[in-house]
């Protein structure tokens, strides 16, 4: 598959491999996502198309449903839940089944734009999150 037409060469921001390590998929400068694949000892791009309309920080195979890829959000530990961030400062849960809202009580304010969420690899309700604050 061609790569999306952009002016100048993009920056990959973010990457994530697959749960079975076969693929990576990769957030791009100019908002696309991309799904590369390593094929016969050569990394080859199987899909790329427009995520955002700007750049994209994270992205994420859904662990339980691999052909699933989340964009602002990172590594499903439950398959019904998926944790968000943004410039409010607030993390929520969000019910994969029912994307309209997020789970009552849910809103947690982190006191900074979050910018990463990773959950822990052993822990299920644990999660580490960065976030970026100006009042220093």
């Amino acid at each position: 598959m061609s790569m999306l037409k952009r002016s100048g060469p993009p920056c990959a921001f973010c990457l994530e491999w697959d749960p079975s390590a076969r693929s990576i998929t990769v957030g791009l400068s100019y908002g696309s996502l991309s799904i590369i694949c390593l094929e016969e000892s050569k990394l080859e791009i199987r899909q790329e198309w427009k995520a955002l309309g700007f750049e994209l920080w994270a992205t994420s195979f859904d662990i339980h449903q691999p052909y699933l890829v989340y964009t602002g959000s990172e590594s499903p530990i439950d398959p019904n839940t998926v944790l968000t961030g943004g410039y409010d400062e607030h993390m929520r849960a969000w019910d994969v089944g029912s994307i309209s809202k997020p789970v009552n009580g849910t809103l947690v304010c982190l006191v900074g734009g979050v910018w990463r969420i990773k959950h822990h690899p052993f822990v299920r309700d644990v999660v580490l999150t960065v976030v970026c604050t100006m009042d220093l």
